[in-house]
């Protein structure tokens, strides 16, 4: 699996270490218990929204994977399926067998699966979201046109065989896609028309799937651009659902305040039911060596977000809230080549249990709200 990424340079909100650093207990037992009972824990009535996380393992090796599975089936009522390493462009242009890297994960994840509702989500683009993400060789097919025929129907039969192999009631056909606006803005129009042909071919062959594209809520809240916005909130809106992508530490939303403010964003701008497909905070400091910065996280800050995000999903109506990682992947992060490793950093602390398998307070207030 490969680590997702994000443009680095979004992180203007840094402090610098001298500046920020911050005194923390030496003890992680004892910062576990600092919030672990909070006073003002959510209880939700008659929960209607679901509630899981995504299979991104803890680990190398099939232990770590059926551990996550396991953990996703005790904790979760739907869970989120993630494709965004490589497509088999020229394999499918050329009518041949699909690469062995995908069909070993693909077969994988169905002798897994688990009897929950399912989101797949794929990532059409690359990291950097300025161009088709890449074939298992590294390449990346030619195109005059983003909508060119060829793109349409290679990528339409790519996502029948996810689909008819995992067959979930959820899909995200693209990944951040206002990231490729900003991106390439000259190119947005022609996206468009090659989404709407293959959404209008999927739902002949699967008329009960719900569909959507991926937007980052950080890349709409500071948004001073009034047609981008408008053309993002319009476009989102003819969705099926709206699918978000937020990670509050991504734009320095790092208390209770900033959680509620981009959260009441959504309620304010999107007429669909909204989900959260991928979302998580960081439980410990942040930092980054080149340049080297600070962003200052703790497991009572995590507790903060998890509560303002669960209390947004009760009272906006939410259809699904996804959590990325349950647990923290040190010993994943471990093995990424070293060029790999700061990016990969940036969410290695999100989960809600630690690396040393000490449970995070925001995990005791998932558990209360979902069991209630």
């Amino acid at each position: 699996m490969k680590v997702k990424q994000f443009n680095v340079l979004l992180f203007g909100v840094f402090c610098t270490l001298a500046a920020c650093k911050k005194e923390s207990p030496e003890d992680p037992v004892e910062s576990l218990m600092t919030c672990s009972e909070p006073s003002d824990t959510v209880i939700v009535a008659d929960r209607s929204f679901k509630m899981g996380f995504s299979t991104w393992p803890y680990a190398t090796g099939i232990e770590a994977k059926e551990g996550t599975y396991a953990f996703i089936d005790q904790n979760a009522d739907i869970y989120s399926e993630q494709f965004d390493d490589h497509i088999p462009w020229m394999a499918i242009m050329d009518n041949r067998p699909m690469a062995e890297p995908m069909a070993r994960d693909l077969n994988e994840r169905v002798q897994l699966k688990l009897s929950k509702d399912l989101v797949v989500s794929v990532s059409l683009f690359n990291p950097e979201r300025n161009d088709l993400i890449t074939g298992y060789m590294g390449n990346t097919p030619t195109y005059s046109k983003l909508n060119d025929q060829q793109i349409e129907d290679t990528y339409y039969y790519y996502l029948n065989a996810v689909l008819d192999s995992l067959a979930p009631e959820y899909l995200v056909m693209a990944m951040e896609v206002n990231e490729f606006y900003l991106n390439k803005p000259e190119q947005w129009e022609d996206y468009k028309l090659l989404a709407t042909n293959i959404k209008e071919r999927l739902k002949i062959d699967y008329p009960e799937l719900l569909i959507s594209e991926s937007v980052t809520l950080h890349n709409l809240v500071d948004a001073d651009d009034n047609e981008y916005l408008t053309e993002i909130i319009d476009y989102v809106n003819t969705m099926d659902f709206a699918a978000i992508s937020y990670y509050p530490f991504i734009h320095g939303a790092l208390n209770q305040s900033a959680f509620e403010r981009d959260l009441a964003f959504l309620k304010e701008h999107i007429t669909k039911p909204i989900a959260l497909v991928e979302t998580a905070h960081i439980a410990e400091d942040l930092e980054l060596e080149n340049p080297p910065l600070l962003l200052e996280g703790d497991e009572c800050t995590q507790k903060d977000y998890m509560q303002a995000m669960l209390r947004a999903a009760d009272e906006s109506d939410f259809e699904f809230v996804i959590w990325w990682s349950h647990k923290d992947f040190d010993a994943l992060w471990n093995t990424f080549p070293d060029d790999v490793k700061p990016l990969g950093k940036l969410w290695r602390d999100t989960g809600l249990i630690n690396e040393k398998d000490q449970e995070r307070p925001a995990l005791q207030l998932w558990q209360a709200v979902f069991m209630d």
